[in-house]
């Protein structure tokens, strides 16, 4: 069974469920690593400029009937309940850190990539480029920063909690969890300073 949400697709399987969001992240939910694999492998083919794989995995328990609430503890997740609109709110949570990652590597790699420019300013008043090469790392620093601003669109909360608002707080625990929030303001100082 095929589901299209505001910025994700659901796909239900026998044991399990799958979430394609459309900035390119794939979150399984009770999916067999190899089959998890063989659908991230069918994706690279059909979508373009996919990054590298980069896997995260945690493991989940449905909790007793007492609990309503997401309880996280070692990277094991506690869940109230599986149903699909719960599924997919932590789903938009850990999409955005896997997305957030890539731009925090991103940034990251920039900024150490130029480190030595700033030294070399600092030290002798000068920079070792020619006008050209100035011009192309000037279009380099506006390209990734412009790369970041993009990315950061799809780490604000999705349009999905107006739809569900009942979830929000499943969202929010994780999030607050994964740390979102704080190194959201981090890539933005860094997108900043470039």
């Amino acid at each position: 069974i095929v589901q299209k949400y505001r910025d994700a697709v659901h796909i239900e399987m026998p044991k399990g469920h799958l979430f394609i969001f459309d900035y390119g992240v794939l979150v399984a939910w009770g999916v067999n690593p190899a089959k998890q694999d063989h659908y991230l492998t069918v994706l690279k083919h059909i979508a373009k400029g996919v990054n590298p794989a980069q896997t995260d995995r945690y493991e989940f328990v449905k909790a007793g009937k007492e609990s309503s609430q997401l309880v996280i503890v070692d990277n094991q997740l506690s869940l109230p309940n599986v149903q699909v609109d719960s599924l997919l709110t932590l789903s938009h949570a850990f999409a955005q850190s896997a997305k957030l990652q890539h731009v925090e590597i991103l940034a990251e790699h920039t900024i150490s990539n130029n480190q030595y420019l700033i030294n070399t300013l600092s030290q002798t008043g000068k920079l070792p480029l020619s006008r050209k090469a100035l011009a192309k790392l000037r279009g380099q620093l506006l390209q990734t920063r412009s790369d970041i601003m993009l990315h950061c669109r799809v780490l604000d909360t999705s349009e999905f909690f107006w739809d569900f608002p009942v979830v929000d707080h499943l969202y929010l625990s994780l999030s607050k969890y994964l740390e979102l929030k704080p190194r959201i303001e981090l890539v933005n100082l860094k997108r900043q300073s470039m």
